[in-house]
């Protein structure tokens, strides 16, 4: 999974900002831009599929730091598109009646509208639509689904080129009615099948991505897995290198506290062991080995050995902060299982002459990974491309923009002429208009 198009308004700072992304995503810009506010916007969605709406409206200040504070009477919404990149996680199918309708699924947009109330919870509806290729196919039967499936995303992919077959599947839900819509549209629009019959379940104020309603459906629960597939970092040097239990997270926590565990379950697979240390060396070449041990059978301690000196190991205590530092970015990159990975400022702590191995290391893991970051690093910019940077602004009205500095035909005049993305960085040139 990757996001195409990320929509949010009327969030914190955020007025209304459009986004492009691509495999590696550079947000840059001066304090308080809003390019926190852009990853928190992402977080509030991964946090309602994780935690619940009320959970997750909770966690970004409710009412009163939740909406831009000039613009109280509007509508938040936020709109995330992402492709799912395995074909069987883009095949939808239904039966009713004499009738199987399947989709192939090119793209499935999460839409969440939150409208300002006066009660403690504001109203929200919840949308889910996708550009699908479909088609009719007599009735499935449940006992020969899968290779009958097989067959139909035969049919499907045939149909690919052929406008005629385009259409979209929709899904939304008003938790004021309890019960969720359900359509296929063709290319024109219109409806062609309403599943108001197979939609018997109440989902009260709960949201669609958490519902299983639909027969063979994969536009509510899998779009909670993808929502969930994004990984989001803020790291801590104090939570870093303290020693951790015996017994916690398999996954990286947001920040970090629970990485010496990490570790140790990475280290215990040989291979991972050997592409982790690889990795390691080409950032930090005079790391010789690192391994985790437990202290008297209650906690783990990371113990590094350097190439000066192979008799004496160094426990995670005392590591470094930039060492640290780049054993988390390593294992966000490489090792968690998540097809979208967000860092706040990866470069805290490393010293600049690191950096160009940093971005190499980050565009590296995007080939397999979309990766997006936020940084005020002049010397991550300048190493990152042009093409890969979003520029984070506040207009005159005080509300967050998002541009490219590569539409901007005077950065690209500027770059012409030999002054450096860098440079044009740090004296507030990236965003010049003419």
């Amino acid at each position: 999974m990757s996001i195409s198009n990320l929509t949010i308004q009327n969030f914190k700072s955020i007025n209304r900002v459009e986004m492009q992304l691509g495999d590696f995503n550079v947000l840059i810009g001066a304090n308080a831009a809003g390019k926190t506010n852009i990853v928190q916007a992402v977080k509030f969605l991964k946090d309602c599929a994780a935690e619940g709406f009320e959970n997750a409206f909770s966690l970004q200040g409710a009412s009163n730091y939740f909406f831009n504070s000039r613009n109280k009477a509007t509508h938040g919404i936020f709109n995330l598109t992402f492709i799912p990149l395995a074909a069987y996680k883009r095949m939808l199918g239904f039966t009713i009646k004499d009738t199987s309708v399947f989709g192939l699924l090119q793209n499935i947009t999460y839409q969440l509208r939150v409208l300002p109330q006066t009660e403690s919870l504001p109203y929200y509806v919840d949308i889910i639509t996708s550009d699908a290729v479909w088609d009719e196919f007599p009735p499935v039967k449940e006992q020969d689904s899968y290779s009958s499936q097989i067959e139909c995303l035969k049919v499907l992919e045939k149909h690919k080129q052929n406008k005629e077959k385009m259409g979209k599947f929709l899904a939304s839900h008003n938790p004021n009615t309890d019960r969720p819509f359900f359509a296929v549209q063709n290319q024109q629009g219109k409806t062609m099948h309403h599943m108001e019959e197979m939609v018997n379940e109440e989902l009260g104020r709960s949201l669609l991505i958490h519902s299983d309603i639909f027969h063979l459906g994969l536009l509510g629960r899998p779009t909670v897995d993808q929502l969930l597939d994004i990984g989001i970092y803020n790291f801590s040097i104090s939570k870093l290198v303290e020693a951790n239990s015996l017994i916690g997270r398999k996954d990286l926590e947001s920040d970090g506290s629970n990485l010496i565990l990490v570790l140790k379950n990475l280290m215990d697979n040989e291979e991972k062991r050997h592409q982790f240390l690889l990795l390691l060396e080409y950032a930090l070449p005079f790391i010789k080995d690192v391994k985790v041990e437990s202290m008297h059978g209650q906690s783990l301690v990371a113990l590094l050995t350097e190439k000066y000196d192979e008799n004496f190991s160094l426990p995670s205590v005392f590591f470094s902060e930039g060492t640290i530092s780049v054993i988390a970015l390593i294992i966000a990159l490489f090792f968690e299982n998540k097809s979208v990975v967000v860092i706040e400022e990866p470069e805290r702590y490393i010293h600049p002459s690191l950096l160009a191995k940093l971005v190499e290391l980050m565009k590296d893991a995007s080939r397999n990974k979309q990766v997006i970051i936020t940084t005020h690093s002049p010397e991550l910019v300048k190493h990152a491309g042009i093409e890969n940077l979003l520029l984070v602004q506040r207009d005159k009205e005080g509300f967050t923009t998002v541009s490219r500095p590569n539409d901007n035909e005077i950065v690209k005049t500027f770059l012409h002429n030999e002054i450096g993305l860098d440079d044009l960085y740090i004296d507030n040139l990236l965003g010049v208009e003419s």
